[in-house]
């Protein structure tokens, strides 16, 4: 089973992100150079465990439907990059960040629990972003035309983590939900 662990986005924020996707695609002088992603399945991945057996994947399922003993909290979705930041990009994303660092305390939190269920992890320093569009195999010598813009697109309150399953196909991926795990309420302001 193929497994990833992400925040999940509401309706508002999806249509808001959508309308960036379009900006953004409209500035590139070859938009079919890329393959974008269908705004339905957007998502703020967390940790992607990737194929996990059956019994390893049951303890995963398991253990991501108990709530998590964080609060709940607010990220913001601003700001168009690239995956690498040198070289032929291959991936075009926008940011997600929040103003007290809770979604990188999340994304340990995730990690130490699926880690737990014997899934080895990679260790690559988190990035939080929503993945906008890839670039075809043998269409990389695009750039991002535009620059780093850093004005909000979107807002959304991370209520709950959702443990996806990715059955992939020629058609695309198709996103199971697996568990949700519910965060705390927020945290009163300071």
């Amino acid at each position: 089973m193929r497994l990833f662990a992400a925040v999940a986005i509401d309706e508002a924020a999806r249509a808001a992100i959508a309308a960036e996707q379009r900006r953004v695609m409209a500035a590139f002088e070859r938009p079919d150079d890329l393959r974008w992603t269908d705004p339905a399945h957007m998502h703020l991945t967390l940790v992607f465990a990737g194929e996990v057996p059956g019994p390893v994947a049951e303890a995963v399922i398991t253990g991501m439907a108990a709530p998590f003993d964080l609060a709940s909290f607010r990220v913001s979705f601003h700001g168009v990059g690239v995956f690498p930041p040198r070289g032929a990009p291959r991936v075009l994303w926008l940011g997600a960040s929040d103003s007290h660092g809770a979604l990188a305390v999340l994304h340990e939190a995730v990690s130490r629990r699926i880690d737990a269920c014997g899934v080895a992890l990679e260790r690559r320093p988190f990035h939080a972003h929503l993945t906008l569009a890839r670039w075809r195999d043998g269409c990389r010598g695009g750039r991002w035309p535009g620059g780093c813009d850093a004005r909000e697109v979107a807002a959304l309150d991370v209520t709950e983590v959702t443990l996806f399953e990715s059955r992939l196909s020629p058609k695309g991926s198709t996103y199971i939900v697996r568990a949700r795990a519910a965060l705390g309420p927020a945290a009163p302001l300071q």
